[in-house]
């Protein structure tokens, strides 16, 4: 099967082709943790692509997977159910996955920014697969301790807590020590600039990332009792798009 290429979100001037996974990737996934999967979405986008995704943003991966899905698979439709805030109801609709993909946006600008905090000056970078796959083993760990202490828990609460640093050490670069050195007024305005700088960097598909969980953001469904309208934030399980035999 032809896959179209497409233009790596972080990279627009960048053109990616991918193949058709086959019987032996498949295979070979199955070796992989089920509950690794940024660790199964490097190998097998590293399959179907020939390159090096662990380089790549998080964004680049997710949008990528989503492509394959949505031009091998003939079944696009995606339920999702949720408790409606605006009358209290449980309700549910199904989208096509190909809307997800036409919300994609390339970035502006160069992959980074270099903001000043405090006369340091600090580049900002988007996640990259590597950072979220760290990450992954981190948020692992954090539901283990929540799973045995409860989520309040001294140990799940000090894992959480590392699990937020060492995010913004992969998107700064700044050394842990330093870090944890800062004054609590330092931490809060460097949080405050690397969040306002990500921002500004957004590309890819809509989507959030939160404690080591990807969402994307379902289209906008109305809701039949009070015509209010709600965009549903959508865990985004890379196993749902790799295919497995």
């Amino acid at each position: 099967m032809l896959i179209p290429s497409f233009n790596l979100p972080s990279n627009p001037g960048a053109e990616i082709r991918m193949r058709e996974a086959t019987v032996a990737d498949c295979i070979a996934l199955a070796d992989i943790a089920e509950d690794r999967e940024e660790a199964a979405t490097t190998f097998f986008l590293d399959a179907v692509t020939g390159g090096d995704t662990k380089q790549w943003t998080a964004e680049d991966r997710r949008f990528a997977l989503l492509w394959y899905f949505v031009h091998v698979e003939q079944e696009h439709s995606y339920r999702v159910e949720y408790d409606c805030a605006h009358c209290g109801q449980t309700h549910s609709f199904h989208f096509d996955l190909k809307d997800i993909l036409d919300t994609y946006r390339p970035i502006d600008g160069q992959p980074f920014r270099d903001i000043t905090v405090r006369g340091e000056k600090i580049r900002v970078v988007p996640l990259s697969g590597a950072a979220v796959e760290a990450l992954e083993l981190e948020r692992i760990g954090l539901d283990a301790a929540e799973a045995e202490h409860g989520p309040d828990s001294v140990e799940a609460r000090k894992a959480r807590l590392q699990m937020r640093l060492n995010e913004l050490i992969h998107r700064t670069g700044i050394d842990e020590q330093k870090l944890v050195g800062l004054p609590m007024g330092n931490l809060q305005e460097l949080v405050s600039a690397v969040a306002e700088a990500t921002d500004e960097m957004a590309h890819g598909l809509e989507s959030v990332y939160d404690t080591g969980r990807i969402y994307f953001l379902s289209p906008e469904h109305e809701c039949p009792e009070t015509k209010e309208v709600t965009r549903c934030r959508v865990r985004f399980w890379a196993s749902e798009f790799i295919p497995e035999l």
